[in-house]
């Protein structure tokens, strides 16, 4: 039973997960490039002070750096291989309850019952995710090479070290796919 409840859980997980969007140059030999450098403003940003905010902008900055660092690259400020430019935005979704179905079974020493509930989803919901898009582009030419972006539901009430978290993994998900297999 414990099985179960781990892979209806796991699944629901997976049901909700957003996945990483990526594109890039074909034919880049993306192992020849060996050094970054990140442009600290971002190209754009929403106007929401949620993350139209310095600190924000300094958790994706130190993000990017730690995991660009971690697949190998240099941090240059001249002459770097790669100039990476980051935007910001929020992305407003509606949410609604789904209808469900729900069964159930109860023992006792000389009873059993089964039960079967019905539900009908009648709220809707309107969420903000914040939108990270990571760009990589040749140094000097500013060519794109590679493009990411990831979306996460934005909570109300972020503490700065929820904020962190958030960053860091949101950054993370998307670095994960560079360079492209």
């Amino acid at each position: 039973m414990k099985s179960i409840v781990i892979l209806i859980l796991v699944l629901f997980l997976f049901a909700c997960a957003t996945s990483v969007n990526v594109d890039y140059q074909p034919g880049t030999d993306f192992t020849a490039l060996k050094s970054f450098r990140i442009v600290e403003a971002p190209v754009s940003v929403a106007k929401d002070p949620r993350i139209n905010s310095p600190f924000i902008q300094q958790r994706i900055i130190e993000a990017m750096k730690a995991q660009l660092s971690l697949k190998g690259l240099v941090a240059k400020s001249e002459k770097p291989d790669l100039v990476v430019k980051y935007h910001l935005a929020i992305k407003q979704e509606l949410e609604s309850d789904d209808s469900g179905v729900a069964f159930g079974v109860g023992t006792s020493s000389s009873h059993s019952a089964f039960g079967i509930m019905f539900g009908s989803g009648t709220g809707v919901a309107s969420v903000d995710n914040l939108v990270i898009t990571i760009d990589l582009m040749k140094a000097g030419t500013e060519k794109l090479l590679w493009r990411g972006s990831f979306d996460r539901r934005l909570a109300a009430g972020l503490t700065p070290e929820s904020s962190t978290q958030l960053i860091n993994s949101m950054v993370k998900e998307i670095l994960d796919k560079f360079p492209p297999k």
